[in-house]
């Protein structure tokens, strides 16, 4: 069971940091046909589905997510996938990403970037 968890999670990483790289070349270049669902310059507001989450985003004391991709998908296996989290605050956020509760780090299949 933790080997098909293992190469399921690399297979993730693989496919994660081959979209990163397309996605950073291609950046200018083309022009997107569909319009983006996603948030610019606002902080993201709403209801969650779980109630940890709802507490988390909507904490008028913690740092404001101005840029989040959408958690409540699934995704394909074999697919690329690229997770942006974009947040201000003070003191400056630190982001940590975190995968069935234990923390991804850079890895030479994962691209994680700090902007």
């Amino acid at each position: 069971m933790f080997l098909m968890k293992a190469k399921v999670f690399l297979c993730f990483l693989i496919l994660y940091s081959f979209l990163i790289c397309s996605s950073e070349a291609r950046r200018g270049r083309t022009r997107s046909r569909t319009k983006s669902k996603v948030q610019i310059g606002l902080p993201i507001t709403g209801k969650y589905r779980d109630p940890e989450s709802d507490q988390y985003y909507n904490n008028n004391d913690g740092a404001k997510i101005l840029l989040a991709s959408h958690f409540d998908l699934e995704y394909v296996l074999g697919h690329k996938i690229a997770f942006l989290c974009i947040a201000k605050g003070s003191p400056r956020p630190h982001i940590t990403w975190f995968k069935d509760g234990v923390e991804i780090f850079a890895h030479h299949y994962l691209h994680v970037s700090i902007q």
